[in-house]
Parts: C-alpha cells; sequence; structure tokens
C-alpha cells in the first residue's frame, strides 16, 4: 500500500531514508491528498526530499556562489511572485522546489508551474530541510533553479553601463529601473556584482528576465562605443540632465559612488552629464541617480 501510495502521489528519497522518516512520509502522502481535495490543485508524481544533506539541496546552496553559478551556468530564485512574473515573460524553471505547505498557500503559482515544469524535475522538500539552503531570512517554501543565457549586447539598441557599482541592491535597482523605462540591457564590468546573485535579484525582481545582462571587462565599453555615444553621469558634467539631446539609441554610463567613472575609461565618454541639486546633500545614491537619468532619456526619446 506504502509503495502504491508512492508511486500515485510522490516518491521519498532513499538518500533521506532515516528513523521516522517513513512515518513522515505517510503522513506527507496524506497531507497532499487532502490538499488535493480541498483545493483542487493538479499535482502529479514528484521525488520528496526530507534531509537536508540531500545532494539536490546541497547543490542549492552551492549556486549561492557565483563560482559555482559560474561553473554551471544556472542561478536560484525563491520569491513567487518573481517566479510566477517569470513565466509570463517565457522564463520556465529547469528544476523546481517547493514545501506541502506552499501548495497550500499558493495553489494558483503552483498549478502555473505545474503546466510547465516536468516531473522528473519538481521535488517537494520538508520545510526545515529547504530553509537550511535558502538565503533568504525568510524562506517562501519555493526555489526555482534557471539556466543562465548566454548573451551579447545588441549595438542597435540602448544599454546601461556600469562601472565598479559592486552593490548588488543598487545593480538589481538599476536593472528594474531600466526595464521600466524601455531598456532591456545592461553592461557590467567584473568589478560591479554579479547579476545572478540572490541580492541582485531580490532587488531586480521580474527584471531578471526582462533585462539582458553581459558582465566582462571593463564592461566592454570600448566595443560600445564605436557603435553607440556614450553619455555618463558625473558630478562636473558639463550639461544638465534636462539639457541633454539624448539620442538614441545610445549607451548610459554609471560608476560607482565613491570613484565615479574610472580614469582610465573616461576618453570613451562622449558627454558627461550631472544632475542638479540644492547642496543639500553632497551625491545621490547611484540607483536613485540612475533612475533620474533614466526617466529623463525615456521622455525625450518619446517625443
Amino acid at each position: 500500500m506504502f509503495n502504491q501510495s508512492c508511486h500515485c502521489i510522490g516518491n521519498v528519497r532513499a538518500a533521506d531514508s532515516e528513523k521516522g522518516d517513513c512515518v513522515r512520509a505517510v503522513g506527507y502522502i496524506s497531507r497532499l491528498l487532502e490538499l488535493r481535495s480541498r483545493h483542487a490543485v493538479y499535482w502529479y508524481p514528484m521525488d520528496h526530499i526530507a534531509s537536508h544533506d540531500n545532494p539536490k539541496l546541497k547543490h542549492l546552496k552551492k549556486l549561492q556562489q557565483k563560482k559555482h553559478r559560474d561553473a554551471e551556468h544556472c542561478f536560484v530564485i525563491e520569491n513567487p511572485l518573481t517566479i510566477r512574473d517569470g513565466l509570463a515573460l517565457g522564463a520556465i524553471p529547469i528544476e523546481l522546489y517547493v514545501t506541502p505547505d506552499f501548495i497550500e498557500r499558493s495553489a494558483d503559482i503552483y498549478t502555473r508551474l505545474t503546466e510547465r515544469v516536468t516531473p522528473e524535475h519538481s521535488y517537494t522538500v520538508e520545510e526545515r530541510a529547504l530553509k537550511s539552503v535558502s538565503a533568504l531570512e525568510h524562506p517562501q517554501g519555493i526555489a526555482a533553479v534557471y539556466a543562465i543565457p548566454e548573451t551579447a549586447i545588441d549595438m542597435h539598441q540602448s544599454v546601461v553601463v556600469l562601472l565598479g557599482v559592486s552593490d548588488p541592491g543598487n545593480v538589481g535597482t538599476i536593472m528594474r529601473t531600466a526595464a521600466a523605462f524601455g531598456i532591456t540591457q545592461v553592461a557590467l564590468d567584473l568589478e560591479s556584482a554579479d547579476p545572478y546573485s540572490p541580492k541582485v535579484i531580490s532587488a531586480a525582481k521580474e527584471a531578471i528576465f526582462a533585462v539582458t545582462t553581459a558582465r566582462q571587462e571593463q564592461a566592454g565599453i570600448g566595443a560600445i562605443h564605436k557603435r553607440l555615444p556614450l553619455y555618463g553621469l558625473d558630478v562636473g558634467g558639463t550639461q544638465s540632465v534636462d539639457e541633454v539631446a539624448w539620442q538614441q539609441p545610445c549607451g548610459m554610463v554609471f560608476g560607482s559612488e565613491a570613484h565615479g567613472i574610472p580614469d582610465a575609461l573616461r576618453g570613451h565618454i562622449d558627454t558627461f552629464v550631472s544632475i542638479p541639486m540644492s547642496g543639500a546633500v553632497e551625491s545621490l545614491n547611484v540607483a536613485a541617480s540612475a533612475a533620474i537619468v533614466l526617466c529623463r532619456a525615456f521622455v525625450v526619446g518619446q517625443r
């Protein structure tokens, strides 16, 4: 009877077998049957992971580190709303991990996912086990793994260029702001935060799927400058953000808050742009500055 139930409802991984796991497994299966009857949730057979020592969960934990993301060309998202919005943008997880509680709380999102992710790449996980490998302070019972796409900058479209922007919150916010104002690609240098890190994704939200990112030495600014005019934000900029004609397409360059655009790369900038301020503060956060510049360029481009 137990094996038949496992075949119809889900499988408890043999590698997770510990004293008491069989009892928990029976309770887990009973709970899923109850959820299905109460919520009319579409549910298909998937493996169940009970232990944090499971190799799949260890793999999830490793993907919090850039070296493992780079080696395996994949990343993790744990925000259910971002995962849901990704589906609308055509982003399908290559692996899916959910807790029974998540299935109960978010039956609509779960049902959408089951329509796109195959059973052999889907797993239910004990809540304590998934929490042990989460990058979030308050995990929400889901983790989705995505492939990192091969990307290149399209020189026929505008691009945001980030130089030395190392704070992941700033990088993610700039990505989301760029998407809001119609720019779908961001070039980053190697000193900038990895766009697929958990903190960048937390700030970027659905823009992680809407914006193409390319990370390389000096953000490839030399090659970009050969094809596009470059506007660089600078405290000593000769033109106010309100005075720039904003030729389209173009590149908009932002440096770090501490050092700005590196001296060695300033020769690539065609126009240095400044933001007029009252003088009450010395400078703006780079993400806030980028929002002002991107908004202004968007408004001018709409005329």
